[in-house]
């Protein structure tokens, strides 16, 4: 399952894409693409150039908060700068850059590019990444040579100003080659970039439980959830207000076996924590499948700390790191920095001390992979 963030188009947006497991990677017009894709087949793509460069996926429109965000970014794409929206999965990094890409749309009359570059489980390669773009472009033939591949990809971008939004980025590696040599680019990632020169970072953290409440409203009914506000708000905070959790418990809501059934009745089964990842599934709009993606990523070191933090609340200092692993320092402080590079653990910035959060399903995730003993697959 991909979820390029998986979670975040609007439901309506996901579901509509999803029919076909297999269809062409490059632009989509609809969302973010799920299952497993196959081949990159170039030739599937559009050769217009005047369509193809208006090829954003569609607005998510329950898309809920990120104001402050929002107008940071806008400021930064608006005067050329590259900018990525980093946090873990499910929470709201595709759709946020989205939202922000179509509130643009006259600012870049050359159009607003879309590629999702897969890195939550089959990153795109760069060459098949640049030739993507470059026939976004129009451009045809397109050179053999990596040198001209670029400098023809930066030429066209600068003719007009040009938005280009990374969707999924792997890694700094992957990216680099794509930016433009003159121009605003968005990417969203699960890690930091680190290495990319100038690159403006913001970093995405859950819905406050305002806006979460309000993201719930936006796909259910408002009148049922005024109803039970109480039970909605115990919903909600059952889903640690991370939106993809959210809207799987709405749109779960929303079928026609759950219509005549109370809102309490759901808080009740989300309430049972070895349950709760099992209830967070919907079709292939799954929590735990999301997780999976970037817990596939890690060394055994850093995914054996990983469910061993489980265990500790979910705020939680540094010094119990050592006697929990009884491990040397240095391997146990490298894992812990790969669990934050990777977004599966957050470093509590207004601490006074060196502290760090696991996220509540985050945290329920890990005791799974405790108790099943798990490592990672190395493949």
């Amino acid at each position: 399952m991909s979820i390029s963030d998986a979670s975040d188009p609007s439901l309506k947006t996901q579901q509509n894409v999803t029919g076909d497991r297999n269809q062409t990677i490059g632009i989509m017009t609809g969302g973010m693409a799920f299952g497993n894709v196959g081949t990159l087949n170039l030739q599937t793509l559009p050769r217009s150039p005047e369509s193809a460069r208006y090829s954003l996926p569609n607005d998510p429109d329950d898309f809920t908060g990120r104001e402050a965000e929002i107008q940071q970014i806008e400021a930064d794409l608006s005067v050329g700068r590259v900018v990525s929206i980093v946090g873990m999965a499910g929470v709201g990094k595709s759709a946020l850059a989205l939202r922000v890409a179509h509130q643009l749309t006259t600012q870049f009359p050359g159009g607003q590019i879309y590629l999702n570059l897969r890195g939550a489980d089959t990153p795109l390669t760069v060459e098949a990444a640049l030739e993507t773009l470059l026939r976004i472009l129009g451009v045809d033939p397109i050179p053999s040579e990596r040198t001209q591949q670029l400098a023809i990809y930066r030429s066209r971008l600068a003719q007009q100003p040009t938005l280009v939004l990374l969707d999924n980025a792997a890694n700094a590696r992957q990216v680099e080659d794509l930016l433009p040599g003159a121009g605003a680019c968005l990417i969203t990632s699960r890690r930091q970039l680190d290495g990319l020169a100038g690159i403006k970072i913001v970093n995405l953290a859950a819905l406050s439980e305002d806006e979460a409440l309000e993201l719930f409203q936006k796909v259910l009914p408002p009148a049922r959830v005024q109803a039970e506000l109480a039970a909605a708000r115990q919903i909600i905070g059952h889903c640690g207000q991370l939106p993809l959790a959210l809207r799987i418990a709405a749109a779960t809501l929303m079928m026609r076996s759950w219509q005549a059934k109370r809102l309490t009745d759901y808080a009740q089964q989300l309430s049972d924590q070895r349950q709760r990842l099992d209830r967070l599934k919907l079709d292939n709009l799954d929590i735990r499948a999301s997780f999976e993606l970037s817990y596939q990523e890690l060394e055994p070191t850093a995914a054996q700390l990983l469910g061993w933090l489980g265990l500790l609340p979910a705020d939680f200092g540094t010094a119990i790191l050592l006697p929990l692993m009884a491990e040397p320092a240095e391997p146990v402080q490298a894992a812990l920095a790969a669990l934050v590079n990777g977004r599966l653990v957050d470093p509590a910035l207004e601490s006074s001390t060196e502290r760090y959060i696991l996220h509540d399903l985050m945290r329920l995730f890990a005791l799974e992979k405790l108790e099943a003993g798990a490592e990672p697959e190395r493949l």
